[in-house]
């Protein structure tokens, strides 16, 4: 079971309205690590911020677009009513993390690994994952439609209430994953062998019918 994260554990050491363009500028080090930070009400667009390390950092009414995190590594980090739009997470480490109530439309995740993450009330419309790692992964009443899951690897998943219609899983086996509470209208699949062991409700099951190989019908 995916760990949980304690909001309530984080006290940031540093003044609670960051500028992140400018102080986080002054905090850097040779690591380019930053940690127990609180950045708060933060607009961006356009900015880069390639291969910087966060950890112990709440992101909170932030909202980010076309923003540029490639190789980052983010630990035990919170990101709470964040917008971060078409922003990218290419290559980046994602550990014991949490995403709530927040939106990452268009956004790319790609070749990110992703390690005991928490999406509770996420609107992850058209986000890209293709050639992740997932290991431990929590979604609770999250929008994951039309979301790219392409040649992934899933370890641990728990989903509840959360939507995946038209998205797509090509090559990314589904085995042990239970789809039985969410709407799953559409998906797509290379060839449907990547359902087997999957498990789904009666009437999902009508749905994928074209596809049934070895699939749990629950």
């Amino acid at each position: 079971m995916a760990k949980k994260l304690n909001i309530n554990n984080y006290t940031p050491k540093i003044p609670l309205k960051l500028d992140i363009c400018e102080d986080i500028l002054k905090l850097e080090n040779d690591d380019d690590c930053f940690c127990e930070l609180l950045i708060e009400g933060q607009t961006l667009f356009q900015e880069n911020f390639n291969r910087f390390g966060f950890e112990k950092t709440r992101f909170v009414n932030c909202n980010f677009e076309n923003v540029s995190f490639e190789k980052c590594a983010f630990d035990d980090v919170i990101f709470e009513k964040c917008a971060f739009l078409q922003c990218d997470f290419n290559n980046s480490v994602f550990f014991r993390v949490k995403f709530l109530n927040s939106h990452y439309k268009g956004s790319n995740f790609s070749e990110s690994r992703m390690n005991y993450v928490d999406f509770f009330t996420c609107n992850m419309i058209y986000a890209n994952f293709t050639m992740s790692k997932i290991n431990g992964f929590i979604a609770n009443d999250c929008n994951f439609n039309n979301t790219y899951f392409g040649d992934c690897s899933l370890k641990d998943i728990t989903i509840d209430k959360t939507s995946f219609v038209k998205s797509e899983f090509f090559h990314t086996p589904l085995k042990g994953v239970d789809f039985s509470d969410c709407d799953i209208e559409g998906l797509s699949f290379s060839d449907g062998k990547e359902l087997s062991g999957a498990v789904v409700n009666s009437v999902q099951a009508l749905d994928l019918a074209r596809f049934l190989l070895g699939v749990i019908i629950k």
